[in-house]
């Protein structure tokens, strides 16, 4: 029974070890010294550099040419260049990977037309091998060649085929979406996803076909940020990751997929949504929104959500944090102590117990806050436009008229506003001519609330003790003149970086992506966006 195929409209990546698999033969065997070697590799009887070692300590000193030569008895499987041929055309990226050697690889990944390989390297001195060249491609140069492909063109692991036969193949196999044994020894056999007996190509080809045809409804989703990999995989989603893209990254990389999940500072756009023809829904992980032109995502029928508790308490913590450094001069005594000083008398701080802290924006964040400070003995105002009277009793927090009566009472303001049109510069030479002489402000919500001349020009003046901040109005923060103050503290954007906040922010983000794949399923136009199937 000849495999169904999907057609080329499905991008995967498959990845072949050479010996075995692509090719009938091994290297080793084709020399007395070392034949019989490969079993016990591929057995997992011996550790791979080991092997090698041994390998060369055996055959060491003699020509390269005669060396190579041996590689000419390792040819291509019969079908071989016919099954990579049909690959590519359903929509295959193809690549061969291999302990053994480059000038073996390259012959058989040209002929049987794969576009991508590697392999290792002989070192050769004088017209002689005396061993080989580093870095060796073990399991895990292996594996770290496959996801090498997957960052670089934008396969996820579930698009990824791994087919080995050897235990040098199981770690690259894990990075797999599915890892195939074929023709395999019985310990790769037992750990791969599937076995494929014999030398059938066929039978191979029939394999993979299914697992293609079962990718035909999945979403592809683009995860650019810090996020942990393990919410997404526990919940089945079929995702890219990586760490950080800039615009031309993002631009390149979005094209193909329905899902984006972004952590990162640049706008996502017009231009960035018109590059994913595909997109259908955008998740922020944490609070701000203000990095996405909504509007452009609403005329694209492009929904947009984010995961607004899932860092609430980190963030809260950091901010009471920064506050008790600021009021106790803790960097700067820290910094003095460990440059071998002993400036006891030199940071005198102020206590918080007792002072009034003023808390702007009283949502998730800003009650988390006030919840935690009340064990300080402190007394909490706060100012709201949004909330109800009854939302402030419920954190003892006394409710202020206006911001401006917020400023003039508290001795400490910690921001907890979003980034919009009102909140904008809310913080300027105006307001902040309302602040109360010697007061602190914390600002962990967003930089552009806060207008960075007119809170140098306040510390300047003297009018504020100190300042600690953990966003900024252009990120990365330059070289600027906030770094001149000895009374202020700063932070890169690290009050939701918690262990603990990553982990709950992935799996809030994967139920989100869930929600949308099961509104789509059901077909709902509102749960799912607008489009076709993948």
């Amino acid at each position: 029974m000849a495999p169904c195929w999907l057609g080329a409209g499905i991008f995967m990546l498959a990845v072949f070890d050479v010996e075995g698999t692509v090719a009938e033969g091994e290297f080793w065997d084709q020399f007395t010294e070392t034949r019989g070697t490969a079993a016990a590799a591929m057995n997992g009887e011996i550790g791979f550099r080991q092997v090698m070692e041994q390998r060369f300590n055996k055959i060491r000193g003699m020509k390269a040419v005669d060396f190579m030569e041996r590689a000419e008895a390792v040819r291509p499987r019969p079908g071989a260049k016919k099954f990579f041929a049909m690959l590519r055309e359903n929509g295959f990226e193809t690549a061969c990977v291999s302990g053994a050697f480059d000038f073996l690889v390259e012959r058989i990944a040209r002929e049987v037309g794969a576009g991508k390989w590697v392999a290792n390297r002989p070192r050769v001195e004088k017209g002689r091998v005396t061993g080989f060249e580093e870095p060796l491609v073990d399991a895990q140069g292996k594996r770290e060649f496959v996801e090498g492909l997957q960052q670089s063109m934008g396969f996820t692991k579930a698009e990824t085929i791994v087919v080995g036969d050897g235990a040098n193949d199981l770690e690259m196999m894990k990075a797999a979406g599915l890892g195939v044994a074929f023709n395999a020894k019985p310990v790769v056999a037992q750990e791969a996803d599937v076995a494929v007996d014999g030398n059938s190509l066929e039978a191979l080809a029939e394999t993979i076909a299914r697992y293609q045809a079962g990718m035909r409804q999945r979403h592809r989703v683009l995860v650019a940020g810090k996020l942990e990999k393990k919410g997404f995989e526990d919940a089945g989603i079929n995702a890219a990751f990586y760490d950080s893209l800039d615009r031309k990254g993002l631009l390149e990389k979005i094209r193909d997929f329905h899902v984006l999940v972004y952590r990162g500072s640049e706008k996502i756009d017009a231009e960035v949504m018109d590059a994913a023809k595909k997109l259908r829904l955008i998740v922020r992980p944490g609070v701000g929104l203000d990095h996405i032109d909504l509007a452009a995502a609403e005329a694209r029928g492009i929904r947009v959500v984010n995961t607004p508790t899932a860092s609430t308490e980190t963030v809260a913590e950091h901010a009471i944090c920064l506050m008790l450094s600021l009021l106790r001069k803790i960097p700067q005594a820290h910094a003095s102590t460990k440059a071998g000083k002993w400036e006891k008398n030199a940071f005198h701080g102020t206590q918080l117990a007792g002072k009034t802290v003023g808390i702007a924006g009283v949502g998730r964040i800003g009650r988390a806050v006030a919840r935690r400070l009340k064990a300080f003995g402190v007394r909490l105002v706060g100012y709201d436009p949004y909330l109800h009277p009854e939302d402030f009793a419920d954190v003892g927090v006394e409710r202020m008229p206006s911001f401006a009566a917020l400023l003039a009472q508290a001795d400490v303001v910690t921001l907890h506003v979003p980034l919009t049109q009102e909140t904008k510069n809310m913080l300027n030479a105006k307001t902040m001519a309302s602040m109360k002489k010697g007061a602190y402000l914390v600002n962990v919500s967003r930089g552009k609330v806060v207008e960075e001349k007119a809170l140098c020009d306040a510390l300047e003046a003297g009018r504020l003790a100190g300042a600690a901040l953990d966003v900024f109005p252009t990120e990365p923060l330059e070289k600027c003149a906030l770094h001149g103050f000895d009374n202020v503290i700063l932070t890169p954007h690290i009050a939701g970086s918690t262990a603990e906040a990553v982990r709950k922010i992935s799996e809030e983000t994967a139920a989100r992506i869930l929600e949308f794949e099961a509104g789509f399923k059901a077909g709902s136009e509102t749960e799912a966006g607008a489009g076709a199937a993948p």
